[in-house]
């Protein structure tokens, strides 16, 4: 059920995104905040040498919330692919997100930011009519997270 929600329940809110490495705006799916990350390489491409040398491929926060069940981590947070239309969406969309849009031939593409390893200012161009991205659901800043301590076998970053 959640999961169908994520990726079907209608969007009554898209804003600009928060901290972090990759462009990312949030979503409002009713009275759940939800965070999407638009797709920015096709599916085919390869990123090659470190870890942080490219941007996020929208696939794979689905593919990682997956193999987390596979393995019984359970520790990723629930994504479901979505597709969403930025011009069907100007209607919820906030005004600090709506004024980095601008049109460029049949796109509508975004000027973003991220606060690390994104180049500054990142845009990107939807391909008509809809945008691909993940979208995960967030917990609420109410809801107190215990510290994470890395599996043995894993390799955790500092």
């Amino acid at each position: 059920v959640l999961l169908n929600a994520l990726a079907s329940a209608p969007i009554t809110a898209l804003d600009t995104g928060y901290k972090g490495t990759q462009l990312k705006a949030t979503m409002q799916l009713g009275t759940q905040k939800t965070i999407f990350k638009p797709k920015r390489y096709p599916r085919d491409v390869i990123i090659e040498g470190d870890p942080y040398k490219g941007l996020d491929m929208h696939t794979a926060e689905i593919v990682g919330f997956h193999l987390d069940g596979i393995l019984d981590f359970r520790i990723a947070p629930p994504v479901a692919g979505r597709k969403i239309s930025l011009n069907a969406l100007k209607n919820v969309t906030s005004k600090a997100l709506l004024e980095t849009y601008f049109i460029q031939g049949q796109f509508t593409p975004h000027i973003g930011s991220c606060y690390f390893t994104c180049p500054s200012p990142s845009s990107y161009a939807p391909p008509p009519p809809r945008l691909p991205s993940p979208s995960s659901y967030a917990l609420p800043s109410s809801f107190a997270l215990p510290l994470f301590v890395c599996p043995p076998l894993l390799v955790c970053p500092p």
